[in-house]
This record gives C-alpha cells, sequence and structure tokens, in this order.
C-alpha cells in the first residue's frame, strides 16, 4: 500500500511447480473469479467508478475487510485474450496509435484505490514514493523505451486526475 504497487504472483518466472498449491492472496485478477451469491449479497457488485483496472484489487479488499478469504486455485485454468482487448482499447478515435487510456485509468485509479484503502500514512507514504520516483521512471519509460507522446499524455491525465480525485480525463476516451 505504501508504494500503490501490486506484484503478481509469478511473473517472469519459468513455473517448476512453486505455485501449485491453493494459497490465499491478497487480490486476483477479475478476468476470472468465482463469487459466492453471498459475498455479492454483503459486499455488492464492483464499483464501476473505476470502470477497468483496479476495479478486481478494490473488490478482493472489500472482499478480505468483510471477513472473506481471497483464494487462488491453481488447478483453475482461463485462457484470456487480454492482447487483443488491449490493442483494440489501446486505438485512438480516430484509428491508428495507441491512445493513452490504459495509461490513463491505471494511474487514475491507483490514485483511487490508495485513497480509499490506505491509511493517512501509508497515503503520504505512497504520494512520496509516486512524486518521488515512479512519475520520473514512468515518464522516462514512456519518452525513451516507448517513444510516444500519447500515452505519456495519457498517464498525465491519469496522474491529474487521481490526483485531484476527478474524472475529467476518462471524456478524453470514452467520448462521455
Amino acid at each position: 500500500m505504501r508504494t500503490g504497487r501490486t506484484p503478481h504472483i509469478g511473473v517472469k518466472e519459468v513455473d517448476v511447480g512453486q505455485y501449485d498449491t491453493k494459497k490465499e492472496v491478497d487480490y486476483l485478477f477479475g478476468c476470472c473469479l468465482l463469487i459466492k451469491r453471498e459475498l455479492i449479497q454483503k459486499v455488492g457488485l464492483f464499483d464501476e467508478s473505476y470502470f477497468c483496472y483496479w476495479d478486481e484489487t478494490d473488490y478482493c479488499f472489500r472482499a478480505r475487510k468483510a471477513g472473506y478469504k481471497v483464494v487462488c486455485i491453481p488447478q483453475a485454468r482461463i485462457w484470456h485474450k487480454a492482447p487483443i482487448k488491449l490493442k483494440v482499447w489501446n486505438k485512438s478515435r480516430g484509428g491508428g496509435k495507441v491512445s493513452g487510456l490504459t495509461d490513463y485509468f491505471m494511474a487514475r485509479n491507483n490514485f483511487k484505490f490508495v485513497r480509499r484503502h490506505g491509511t493517512k500514512g501509508q497515503c503520504f507514504s505512497f504520494l512520496l514514493y509516486f512524486l518521488g520516483y515512479h512519475l520520473w521512471f514512468m515518464t522516462a519509460v514512456f519518452l525513451l523505451y516507448h517513444r510516444d507522446l500519447r500515452r505519456l499524455l495519457g498517464y498525465y491525465r491519469g496522474v491529474r486526475d487521481g490526483l485531484f480525485n476527478r474524472h475529467s480525463g476518462a471524456r478524453h476516451y470514452t467520448g462521455q
């Protein structure tokens, strides 16, 4: 919570069976969740104000706060076509290059999540980390690695809206 980062288990690791046992976790990806009806009745549905990104993390934190366990079952299998979805979502309204939509919502909702679930100390720590390191790192990634000003501008819109708890930048991508 202090950095607003949510590390994913097993990313960039060779699977040699190290994650073959059922394990309680902080959150799960939303592409495949099995949720009891009683949890939905108690906690409600996903928060639509996130629109995309961080919504499942928010839901898992609310479930844990309500006394439920969030468990990863490695025997479960799903084939998720995320790359295709991201290609479509990242197209600009005029077609062609990447729009910055993903970067906008990832940044904006990161602030929303920490603000909602973090303590004052954690929020302050997050701001220090984000403004002192992460913002500059991501700026370099967009400019030097991706060489994509549209994505950088989408990211900056998300940071602005996240900092000031606004949603105005979303209209640029959703047309609403």
